[in-house]
């Protein structure tokens, strides 16, 4: 009678133990499926980001004189998203029109991209790696067409 009851026993774990190895299967399928679905939404908008994410050091220049124009641009210009890390004056006051110059890449991607967010047409490049950002923004006395939201009265 004990010999009969130990292979009852004996046989239970044995299914037990074929069903495990079924077990682990179903739930390694259920688990690799979740985060497959959650990589399908979620890898897109975070590769989209990443070409945004790359924040400009920009330089912003005041080209035509106006008092306080280069620093009421540069909060504009971090309203918009971009690092403004220098704020002052170019060496000439003279400039007709606003440019964008590109210092990092010599494709101009940077440049682009910032004279696209503004509306400038005007880009040059003088590449310089010793420098600590990747576009320059020099404002001339059209500054108004690109930031209209500002009013200054030359002095």
């Amino acid at each position: 009678m004990t010999e009969t009851i130990l292979r009852k026993r004996g046989k239970g774990k044995r299914r037990r133990i074929r069903f495990l190895p079924f077990f682990f299967v179903i739930l390694v399928l259920a688990v690799s499926v979740y985060t497959a679905s959650v990589l399908r939404r979620v890898l897109p908008s975070i590769l989209q980001r990443s070409e945004d994410a790359v924040v400009l050091r920009v330089e912003v220049l005041n080209g035509c004189g106006v008092p306080r124009l280069a620093r009421a641009v540069s909060w504009e210009l971090r309203r918009l998203g971009f690092d403004v890390v220098s704020v002052g004056d170019a060496r000439e006051r003279d400039f007709d029109e606003t440019v964008v110059i590109e210092r990092r890449d010599q494709t101009l991607k940077n440049a682009r991209r910032l004279a696209e967010k503004i509306g400038c047409k005007k880009i040059l490049d003088d590449v310089d790696s010793t420098l600590y950002l990747e576009a320059t923004l020099v404002l001339g006395s059209d500054y108004e067409k690109y930031f209209p939201q500002l009013r200054f009265e030359p002095e």
